[in-house]
C-alpha cells in the first residue's frame, strides 16, 4: 500500500511538472531555444571533446533544439525530472531506504527543479546533474566486485569531461562509501583512492589541455539568488550523505522508524512546504513575461507581445521596450503607448552595453527603424560578449541583415552555419532564395552608424537629421521626451518637424499640447484636439486639486497626464 501511495506521488508530481512547463513557464523553454545552438559537424563537436563538462553541454545543446516546441520542450524537461527521480529512489532502497521514509527521495528532483527555473540553467547543465545519481546506481547495481572497480576506474576521466571536476568528486565519494560500507573483501580499503584520483583530475588536465583555466570546483559558472545558493551543494552531497546515514542509523532502526505512519506525514508535509518555499524563491512572473515578449518579438508577433504587456505589473526596461516596439510596429506607438506600462526614456531606447540581453534586442529596434549597420552591430557585439558562442538568434539576425544590407558573402556564411542544424535547415535554404529589396544610397548620408556616447535621442536626432523622411523614428524622438517629461522640448520639436495643419493628432500629443495650452505657451484652437480630451483634461484637473490619487489612477492611468504627475511626485 505505501509502495503504491509513493508511486500515484511520483506520477503526481511528473504530471505537475509538465503542467508547469507547458502552461506557466513555458517561454523559459522557447527562451533557452534561441539562446542555445546545436550544429551536426565535426568542429562544433571539437568545442566540446576536451571541455570538463563538455560532453553534458553537448548533448544538452542537442536536446535544446527541440525546445523550439512549447510541448517538446516542457517533455523533455519533465523526462528529465522524471529521471532524476527515479533514480533517486532506486539509489535509496540500494541502501536500506523504504516504507514512510522513501518519499525523501524527491527532495533531490525538487531541489533540481529550482535549478531548472533559472534561465541560465541549460539542459546541459541539467545532465552533468543527472550523471553522478545514475552512474552511482550503476555501481550499486553491478554484482561483480572486481568488474564494477576496474570500470569505475577507467571511467573518471570520461566521468570528468561529462560532468565536471564537482559532480566527478561526488560520484567517486558516493562509490566509496557504498565499496566500504557494504562490500566485503579487503580490497575495498582500496577505493579512497578514487576521490584522490578525481580531485587531483583537474589540475592534471589544466597542465595537459590548458583547460579549464579557473574555477576547478565551481558547481555553476553563474551567481543564483540568495534563496536558492546552497540547492547545486545540497544536490552532490545527497547521496553520499545518505549512504553514510543509513549506515550511522542502521538498517535494522531504519526499518523501524519507515513503518511509522506519522514519518510518513510528516515527510510529505516537509517536502510540501519546501517545494513551495523553492517555488516562492524561482519562478519570477515578470521573468516570464519578459521572455515571452522576447519570444514572440523574434517571430515579429506584435499582437503576443501587447497581450503579454497587459499583464505585466512591475515593468522595467525590457518588457516597455518589447511593447513600445510592438505598439510601433502597428503603428501606435503615440497613440496607445501609455495604454501599457511605462519606465522611463530607457524603455524605448535599450542601453549599448555589456548585457547581452540588451545588445541582442536593441538591435531589433535599429532593424525595425531602418539602420541596418547599426542593427547587425548591435547583434554582432552580443555575439562577442557571449562567451559561450553562438546562438540561434545572434546567427538567423546577422545571416538576414547582412543579405539585407548588401553584405552577401558574409551571409552566405551565416547561411552555411545555419545549414548545418536540425530545425533552421530548410529556413536558411528558403531564405537564400529570398528576393533582396534594392538598398537606395543616400549620397548625404556617408555612414549609418550613429549610435555613440550620447543620449538615445541625441543619436536618433543626427539620424532623423540625415533621414528626415523616416518618420518612425521622428515619433521615437518625440515620445522619448513625452517619456523625459519635457514638454517644453516636444512642442520645439513637434513645431519644427510636424505639419502645422495635421488633419488628426495622435492621442499622446493631444495631452501634451493641452498641458501646453494651459501654461499659455499655445493656442489650442490651431490644433484639431478631440472635444472629449478636452473635457477629460478639465477632469484630471479637478481631480489633482482635490488630491484623488487612486481615482486619477482609475480615470487616467492610460495617459500622459497621469505619468507627468507621477514624474514629479
Amino acid at each position: 500500500m505505501v509502495m503504491k501511495i509513493n508511486s500515484i506521488i511520483d506520477y503526481l508530481l511528473c504530471f505537475l511538472v509538465f503542467v508547469f512547463w507547458a502552461i506557466l513557464y513555458p517561454y523559459h523553454t522557447l527562451f533557452t531555444e534561441q539562446s542555445s545552438l546545436f550544429l551536426y559537424t565535426s568542429d562544433y563537436w571539437g568545442q566540446y571533446a576536451l571541455r570538463p563538462e563538455g560532453w553534458a553541454m553537448y548533448c544538452g545543446n542537442f536536446l535544446a533544439q527541440f525546445y523550439i516546441d512549447r510541448w517538446a520542450g516542457a517533455l523533455i524537461q519533465t523526462l528529465l525530472f522524471a529521471t532524476l527521480l527515479v533514480v533517486t529512489k532506486r539509489i535509496l532502497i540500494k541502501i536500506g531506504v523504504k516504507g514512510n521514509i522513501l518519499p525523501v527521495a524527491t527532495l533531490p528532483a525538487l531541489l533540481w527543479l529550482a535549478l531548472q527555473c533559472d534561465h541560465r540553467f541549460t539542459p546541459g547543465d541539467a545532465l552533468s546533474f543527472i550523471c553522478p545519481f545514475a552512474l552511482t546506481l550503476l555501481y550499486m547495481s553491478m554484482s561483480n566486485t572486481l568488474l564494477r572497480r576496474l570500470l569505475f576506474t577507467l571511467m573518471i576521466i570520461p566521468v570528468y569531461l561529462f560532468s565536471g571536476a564537482a559532480a566527478t568528486c561526488s560520484l567517486y565519494v558516493a562509490c566509496t562509501l557504498f565499496e566500504l560500507f557494504y562490500a566485503k573483501d579487503a580490497w575495498r580499503f582500496c577505493t579512497p583512492l578514487w576521490p584522490v584520483a578525481a580531485t587531483f583530475l583537474p589540475y592534471l588536465w589544466q597542465k595537459v589541455y590548458l583547460q579549464p583555466s579557473d574555477g576547478l570546483f565551481e558547481i555553476l559558472t553563474y551567481p543564483l539568488v540568495d534563496g536558492i545558493k546552497y540547492v547545486p551543494y545540497l544536490l552532490l552531497v545527497f547521496v553520499p550523505f545518505c549512504i553514510l546515514m543509513v549506515k550511522i542509523i542502521g538498517t535494522n532502526r531504519l526499518s523501524a522508524i519507515a513503518a511509522g505512519k506519522t514519518v510518513f506525514a510528516i515527510n510529505i508535509l516537509a517536502l510540501l512546504g519546501y517545494g513551495y518555499y523553492l517555488f516562492s524563491k524561482t519562478y519570477h512572473r515578470t521573468e516570464e513575461q519578459k521572455f515571452g515578449m522576447s519570444v514572440a518579438t523574434i517571430r515579429y508577433d506584435w499582437d503576443k507581445v501587447l497581450k503579454i504587456s497587459e499583464g505585466v505589473k512591475n515593468p522595467d526596461q525590457h518588457t516597455a521596450y518589447f511593447a513600445n516596439l510592438a505598439l510601433a510596429m502597428k503603428g501606435d506607438l503615440s497613440q496607445k503607448m501609455f495604454q501599457y506600462p511605462q519606465t522611463d526614456e530607457y524603455g524605448l531606447f535599450l542601453v549599448h552595453s555589456g548585457d547581452h540581453f540588451n545588445l541582442s534586442h536593441g538591435s531589433e529596434f535599429y532593424s525595425h527603424i531602418g539602420i541596418l549597420n547599426e542593427a547587425i552591430r548591435w547583434i554582432f557585439d552580443a555575439y562577442i560578449l557571449r562567451q559561450k558562442g553562438m546562438d540561434y538568434h545572434t546567427l538567423v539576425r546577422l545571416a538576414v541583415w547582412n543579405r539585407d544590407n548588401g553584405y552577401d558573402r558574409v551571409a552566405r556564411k551565416y547561411f552555411d552555419i545555419l545549414e548545418c542544424t536540425l530545425m533552421y535547415r530548410s529556413w536558411s535554404k528558403r531564405q537564400r532564395k529570398a528576393p533582396v529589396v534594392e538598398k537606395k544610397k543616400d549620397p548625404v548620408q556617408p555612414i549609418e552608424f550613429y549610435i555613440g556616447g550620447r543620449e538615445p535621442i541625441s543619436d536618433m536626432a543626427r539620424y532623423y537629421d540625415n533621414n528626415p523622411q523616416n518618420r518612425l523614428a521622428l515619433d521615437y524622438m518625440s515620445c522619448c521626451l513625452l517619456l523625459k517629461n519635457d514638454p517644453v522640448k516636444f512642442l520645439k520639436l513637434y513645431d519644427a518637424c510636424y505639419p502645422p495643419s495635421p488633419e488628426r493628432i495622435p492621442q499622446a500629443y493631444q495631452e501634451v499640447l493641452l498641458v501646453m495650452a494651459n501654461m499659455g505657451k499655445i493656442n489650442i484652437s490651431n490644433f484639431p484636439i478631440d472635444k472629449i480630451n478636452e473635457i477629460r483634461f478639465r477632469s484630471f484637473n479637478d481631480l489633482v486639486s482635490k488630491g484623488n490619487g487612486k481615482e486619477l489612477e482609475k480615470q487616467f492611468g492610460d495617459t500622459w497626464w497621469y505619468y507627468s504627475y507621477k514624474k514629479r511626485q
